[in-house]
């Protein structure tokens, strides 16, 4: 039991092996269930370091995010919506595509939802 404990106070537990004889009479994937079974907090960097292994890493990255190409997708139908994580923000890059465009000033219009916005309860 002090082996499978070890395993569960692991801080990397996807990077350590399986106590024996699972390790070797489980594949990847297999390793994962149980991984799921005993530390559900690491199931994450076990399927990104599973994928990465299986696929590449071009799988478990994120395209770089081209504004241009965006721009030539959209319409007045379908304009660019930005979903934002925390510490990402294309402001600058997107006031300088509108302004390379000639929508700059005036023309161009920003709306920011969830800024300044107030909730109201009401009884």
């Amino acid at each position: 039991m002090d082996i499978w404990r070890e395993f569960y106070d692991s801080k990397e537990p996807h990077n350590t092996d399986l106590p024996a004889p699972w390790h070797e009479k489980l594949n990847d994937f297999q390793r994962m269930i149980v991984l799921r079974c005993i530390r559900p907090d690491k199931v994450v960097p076990a399927i990104t370091k599973f994928v990465t292994i299986k696929l590449g890493q071009k799988f478990v990255q994120p395209p770089p995010f081209d504004l241009a190409k965006s721009y030539g997708d959209s319409n007045c139908c379908a304009p660019l919506i930005f979903i934002l994580s925390p510490g990402a923000d294309p402001t600058m890059a997107l006031l300088k595509f509108a302004e390379d465009k000639g929508f700059g000033g005036k023309k161009f219009n920003s709306i920011s939802l969830g800024q300044g916005q107030v909730s109201h309860k009401t009884k």
